[in-house]
């Protein structure tokens, strides 16, 4: 054997570890790719849910203002015609 012939044995045997290596990594962060989509989907829905309950919190709040101003209106006028009886 000449050493031209053990470097072609030896550089194949490199390139072979070489291409096992890289597909198995490339499969690895396809993997991983798919598992943060997941993630980050997951994270939109729960922002999303947060922003609806913000936005059903603050018309109910809204109303509840609404409510009690019209409540004490009431109250004040109930109690000024009650004085006048």
């Amino acid at each position: 054997m000449t050493a031209y012939e053990i470097l072609v044995i030896f550089l194949s045997v490199f390139l072979g570890i070489f291409l096992i290596l890289a597909i198995t990594i490339a499969l690895m962060i396809i993997k991983l790719v798919k598992k943060v989509n997941g993630v980050v989907d997951k994270a939109t829905h729960t922002i999303e849910s947060v922003e609806d309950l913000a936005d059903t919190i603050r018309h109910a709040t809204g109303a509840s203002i609404l409510g009690n101003m019209g409540a004490k209106m009431w109250q004040r006028f109930y109690k000024d015609h009650s004085k006048k009886r």
